[in-house]
């Protein structure tokens, strides 16, 4: 299939269109059992592309469906996915996704927790509070979906370092950068690394990557507390990056002001 590359002998990747940029499914082969990482965003992509991606790879059965987190792009398709696949067990920590599925079988992990084996859940909130990630404890490979943003996706809208939730999320980075992290893979072409890093210098610079638009919005605030955040949001905006949204401001204030960053 045109848009799909084998990475390694266990992870297969699948691009898939989504408004004018991209999104991306996984699959992961543990043995004998299968994997699919997040569910594309609509039901026409399972039919247009995945289903007809996981029969060129011979897949007939799958054991989870894990779902990074419940937005459209890596969520949209479930329904149609679990039409396909109904003894498949979702792994997500979305409530809102438990309660539509709650005919299908799901499991609501923490982090920490281990599927097959050698994968970890790694809760990484901060884009979403349900964000979280899957780890290869042997490979030392860690799919992101959107947790890690970067600076962001050059796009459609405001998606630049598209955080909702600071304080988390640079917790998060904190708990990551003392994780054994050889390569990362994410679901979008992020600026300025693209579509992963590799190896342990890069795999920290992206982590360094993630943090910086934060601190620079906490600065500017701090700099020109005369301005409000829509001010604040076109400092930030210059050519070259991707373009921010004022709500990440928004969050970054109301962090500061509340004595939590």
């Amino acid at each position: 299939m045109e848009h799909s590359v084998k990475l390694n002998e266990t992870i297969d990747r699948l691009t898939i269109p989504y408004k004018n940029i991209f999104t991306t499914v996984y699959l992961v082969r543990c043995g004998r059992e299968n994997i699919l990482f997040d569910a594309a965003s609509y039901d026409s992509d399972i039919d247009e592309y995945v289903l007809p991606w996981l029969k060129e790879l011979r897949v007939t059965e799958l054991r989870y469906v894990f779902i990074s987190h419940n937005h459209t792009d890596h969520a949209g398709g479930l329904g149609r996915l679990m039409a396909a696949f109904p003894d498949a067990v979702i792994v997500s920590r979305s409530k809102e996704l438990r309660e539509k599925f709650k005919d299908c079988r799901f499991l609501f992990p923490e982090d920490g927790d281990v599927l097959t084996g050698t994968l970890q859940i790694v809760t990484l909130p901060g884009h979403s509070m349900d964000s979280m990630t899957l780890y290869d404890k042997q490979s030392k490979i860690m799919l992101t979906g959107d947790s890690l943003q970067l600076l962001g996706i050059f796009g459609a809208d405001f998606w630049g370092a598209n955080i909702s939730y600071p304080v988390c999320h640079l917790q998060a980075l904190e708990k990551l950068r003392r994780m054994e992290v050889e390569e990362l893979l994410w679901a979008h072409d992020y600026h300025p690394m693209g579509r992963g890093a590799k190896g342990e210098k890069t795999v920290f610079d992206a982590i360094d990557a993630c943090a910086a638009p934060l601190l620079q919005v906490r600065s500017l605030i701090a700099e020109h507390p005369e301005l409000d955040d829509e001010a604040i949001r076109s400092l930030y905006n210059v050519p070259g990056i991707p373009m921010m949204g004022c709500h990440v401001v928004t969050a970054i204030r109301r962090a500061m002001q509340q004595g939590e960053l």
